[in-house]
C-alpha cells in the first residue's frame, strides 16, 4: 500500500513536471512576439515625437509682435524727396525706353554699316598684347626696294611696290599688309578706301584701313582708274567688241554701270561723291588732226549730261576741282571749265618747257624752266578760276613736289621747303640723307628715303 502510493505520487509528479515544460514552450513565441512589438511602438513613438517636432503646426516661428501704429510714428516722410524719388523713378525707366528704342533704330538703320572692318577700325588703338618692339618715335622703317612708292591714305601712309602693300597707322605700325604680284602698280586713295591696280596688266585690289576688301581680274589690260571718297570707283579696260569698256561698282562693291567707247581713254576722273564721272577719248579725224571727246557721264545712267569735242588737242590728264569744276591739263596749255562745261579760262604754255604738273582741289601747280637757264625753275599755281596765286622761282636741282592744296612743297637734298598760298616758303631743315620722295598725309608730312619715313614739323603760326 505504502509502494502504491508512492507509485502514484511519482506519476503525479512526473505528469505534473511534463506540464510544465510544455507550457514553458508554449509561452516562448509569445514573448518574443511581444518584445517586438513592444520594439515596434517605441520606434513609432519616437517617429511621432521627430515628426511632431518638426511638424510647425506644433513648433510655430517665432515673430516678434509689430505695433503697426508704432511704426507708422517711426518712419520719417518728407513730401520733398518722396517727389523727387518718383521723378528719378519715371526718369529711369523712360531713359531705359528711349535707349532701347535708339538701339532699335541705329540696327535697323544702319546695318550695313555694322561690319567686321569697322569694328576693327573702332578697336584700332587697343594693345591686348605685350609689345617688346622698338619704336622710333616719328619714324617708319620698311624694306628698301627699287620699285617703292608711297600715297597718302586719310591721315596713314600707304607704301606699295611690285610685290606688296603696307598701310602705316599714326603710331608707324603696321595696319595692313597684303601680298601683290603687279608688274606696274599704280594707287588712288580716297577717304574710304585705297585702290591699287596693275597699269597694263589685268588686276586690282580695294582696301580699307585694315583690310583687303575686294580683289578682281579681268580679261584685259587696265588703262586708268578713278576713286571717288564714297567708295565708288571706275576701272577702265578693253573687250573683244570695244576698245575701252569702263566698269562704275558703288561703295559696296557692286557693278552699277557699263559705259562703251570705240575711242581710247586719254584721261578720266570722278566726283568725290561719285555721282559723275569725267571721261577724255582721244582719236584721229579724216584730217588727221589730234581730236578728244569729253563727256560727263552720271555713273548711274549711260546718258551724258554734256559731251565736247576739242580739235587739235591733246588730254594727259583731267581733274575735278571744287564745286563741280574741272581742269583739263593739254600738250600746249590748261583748260578750266565750270560744272556745267562752259570754258572759264585757258593757260597757254607754248613757249616754257614744263617740267611737272600737279593737280588738287584748289587749282594746279606747274613747274618749269626758265627760258634756257636750268639751274633754276619757276613754280605757277593757279587757282580753280586759272588766276595766278602765285610764281616763285626755286633751284632746280630738287629731288620732288608735292602740291597739297594750301601748300606746295619742294624736295631737296638737304632740306624741305613749303610755300603757302602767298608764296612765302618756309624752311625745314632736320631731313634725313638722300630723301626720295614727300608725302602728305591728312595729319603729317612725311619724308621718305630708301628704308625711312620720317615725320617733318612746321611751326604753324
Amino acid at each position: 500500500m505504502g509502494f502504491s502510493r508512492l507509485a502514484k505520487n511519482r506519476k503525479k509528479s512526473g505528469k505534473k513536471g511534463g506540464s510544465l515544460v510544455e507550457k514553458r514552450t508554449a509561452n516562448l513565441p509569445d514573448k518574443a512576439a511581444q518584445k517586438e512589438k513592444r520594439e515596434l511602438l517605441e520606434t513609432e513613438r519616437r517617429q511621432n515625437e521627430l515628426e511632431k517636432r518638426k511638424n510647425p503646426v506644433y513648433n510655430e516661428e517665432y515673430v516678434p509682435y509689430l505695433d503697426p501704429a508704432e511704426a507708422e510714428e517711426n518712419v520719417v516722410k518728407n513730401r520733398r524727396f518722396e517727389a523727387i524719388s518718383v521723378i528719378y523713378r519715371i526718369s529711369k525707366w523712360v531713359v531705359l525706353s528711349v535707349f532701347v528704342i535708339y538701339m532699335a533704330f541705329m540696327l535697323v538703320t544702319f546695318r550695313e554699316d555694322i561690319t567686321l572692318e569697322n569694328f576693327r577700325y573702332l578697336m584700332r588703338n587697343v594693345d591686348f598684347g605685350l609689345n617688346t618692339a622698338v619704336e622710333l618715335e616719328n619714324d617708319i622703317v620698311y624694306s628698301a626696294s627699287d620699285s617703292n612708292s608711297f600715297i597718302s591714305f586719310r591721315e596713314y601712309l600707304a607704301l606699295y611696290n611690285c610685290n606688296n602693300i603696307l598701310i602705316y597707322d599714326t603710331s608707324g605700325n603696321i595696319a595692313l599688309s597684303s601680298d601683290i604680284d603687279y608688274k606696274s602698280p599704280c594707287a588712288e586713295s580716297s577717304d574710304k578706301y585705297l585702290l591699287v591696280y596693275d597699269k597694263g596688266g589685268s588686276a586690282y585690289s580695294i582696301y580699307s584701313y585694315f583690310s583687303l576688301e575686294k580683289s578682281d581680274i579681268f580679261d584685259h589690260p587696265i588703262t586708268h582708274a578713278a576713286l571717288s571718297d564714297s567708295g565708288t570707283y571706275a576701272v577702265a579696260t578693253s573687250s573683244r567688241d570695244y576698245q575701252c569698256v569702263i566698269y562704275v561698282y558703288n561703295g559696296s562693291f557692286k557693278l552699277i554701270n557699263s559705259i562703251m567707247k570705240n575711242k581710247n581713254i586719254s584721261a578720266m576722273d570722278i566726283t568725290s561723291d561719285g555721282g559723275e564721272l569725267l571721261v577724255c577719248s582721244y582719236y584721229i579725224d579724216e584730217l588727221g588732226r589730234d581730236m578728244t571727246e569729253l563727256t560727263a557721264l552720271p555713273t548711274l545712267t549711260n546718258e551724258s549730261r554734256f559731251t565736247l569735242t576739242l580739235e587739235d588737242t591733246v588730254v594727259y590728264s583731267c581733274s575735278y576741282l571744287e564745286d563741280g569744276k574741272f581742269v583739263l591739263v593739254c600738250k600746249n596749255e590748261l583748260r578750266f571749265y565750270d560744272s556745267d562745261g562752259n570754258l572759264v579760262k585757258i593757260y597757254s604754255y607754248n613757249s616754257t618747257n614744263i617740267n611737272k604738273y600737279m593737280t588738287s582741289e584748289s587749282g594746279v601747280t606747274l613747274i618749269s624752266h626758265e627760258g634756257s637757264n636750268a639751274s633754276y625753275l619757276n613754280a605757277i599755281k593757279l587757282d580753280m578760276e586759272g588766276n595766278v596765286v602765285f610764281d616763285i622761282r626755286l633751284p632746280s636741282d630738287f629731288v620732288d613736289i608735292l602740291d597739297g592744296g594750301d601748300y606746295v612743297y619742294f624736295l631737296y637734298k638737304n632740306r624741305l621747303i613749303r610755300a603757302n598760298k602767298e608764296g612765302q616758303s618756309e624752311l625745314a631743315l632736320t631731313l634725313p640723307t638722300s630723301p626720295q620722295r614727300v608725302v602728305c598725309t591728312d595729319k603729317d608730312v612725311f619724308v621718305c628715303t630708301s628704308t625711312t619715313a620720317k615725320s617733318v614739323r612746321f611751326d604753324d603760326k
